[in-house]
């Protein structure tokens, strides 16, 4: 339950950043491809280097993904979900 709150604290931090520094806020495309890099790429190598102790670490599909495809793609919907809905309340917010 917090890490979704803390994921919604982290996007309101970097909205507030991004606007008092100017910078273009990301598409819903590039949230999504972030989002896909940190899940998959980023947060397996900080599990092996952090949580492994440098032991050789076999991980499997379950650490990742489900074995029940639509739920897989639900997760994968909610997720593109989340990304445009931030990207369209960013946008809103800009215009006010």
């Amino acid at each position: 339950m917090l890490l979704p709150l803390a994921g919604l604290a982290g996007l309101a931090i970097l909205t507030i950043l991004r606007a008092a520094l100017r910078l273009p806020h990301p598409t819903a495309w590039e949230l999504s491809l972030a989002a896909l890099i940190v899940t998959y790429i980023l947060l397996p190598i900080v599990h092996h280097v952090i949580f492994t102790g440098g032991r050789y670490y076999i991980s499997n599909m379950d650490n990742f993904f489900t074995r029940d495809a639509w739920i897989q793609l639900g997760t994968f919907a909610a997720t593109a979900a989340l990304a445009w809905a931030t990207a369209h309340a960013r946008r809103a917010l800009l215009r006010k």
